[in-house]
């Protein structure tokens, strides 16, 4: 059995955040987006070119307000807004006020990895076949559980890079032991219901048969 206790910090949650709107962001929105704006920029500037008529300082306050709308969109939908924005709404703002990040005890066995939060009274236990991935990112490892819930473990339980890398290597065996068992009773689940599929066509051919033999035996007693 291994133990470690670690304390999530403010870096740990923003470290995540970051990751998860890295790992969501969105391309085709960001393109949308700078067509309108080109849109917007072409109604807007190309009418108040025509009423300028060349005087370019009547198109100075035009421009500043162009301006101002881009940087306005840009940053409304810029991912340091969006992770500012989830921060605040997720109640992690209010927990930082207060400093009551929670203190996690993490229990690893041959079997399961039980996560214990004292101060909230809340202990999960997941076996290994429950974590569909574990992600590493700068100061956290990420496991994705079949909930589809991220539980967290901070690089900061570890006392050394060696015992990082124990617990790596650990989890790691332990997820592709756990994939392994799920493929093999997935295939045996499979075997097996192919051979329930067989002997059930077998079955009802055999009562073919049998019906076919009793046609054959009533057409013979009426023709007697």
């Amino acid at each position: 059995m291994q133990e470690f206790e670690y304390r999530l910090e403010k870096e740990d949650y923003k470290n995540w955040i970051h990751w998860n709107v890295l790992k969501h962001e969105s391309k085709k929105m960001k393109m949308v987006s700078a067509l309108l704006y080109v849109a917007f920029l072409a109604l807007f500037l190309g009418k108040n070119v025509m009423q300028a008529k060349g005087n370019l300082v009547l198109l100075v306050p035009s421009i500043v307000i162009a301006v101002l709308v881009g940087i306005g969109m840009f940053y409304m939908i810029s991912n340091q807004n969006q992770e500012r924005m989830i921060w605040k709404r997720s109640g992690l703002k209010n927990l930082e006020k207060t400093g009551n990040f929670p203190v996690v005890h993490l229990t690893l066995d041959e079997k399961t990895l039980t996560m214990t939060v004292a101060a909230q009274e809340m202990t999960k236990t997941y076996s290994y076949s429950d974590i569909e991935q574990m992600v590493e990112i700068e100061r956290m490892y990420l496991l994705e559980t079949n909930e589809k819930t991220w539980q967290f473990i901070a690089k900061s339980a570890f006392s050394s890079e060696e015992e990082q890398k124990q617990f790596e290597t650990f989890m790691n065996e332990k997820l592709a032991d756990a994939k392994k068992e799920y493929s093999d009773g997935r295939e045996t689940a499979d075997k097996e219901l192919s051979d329930a599929k067989k002997k059930l066509d077998d079955g009802k051919k055999e009562i073919e048969k049998n019906e076919k033999k009793l046609d054959d035996a009533k057409k013979e007693i009426e023709e007697n």
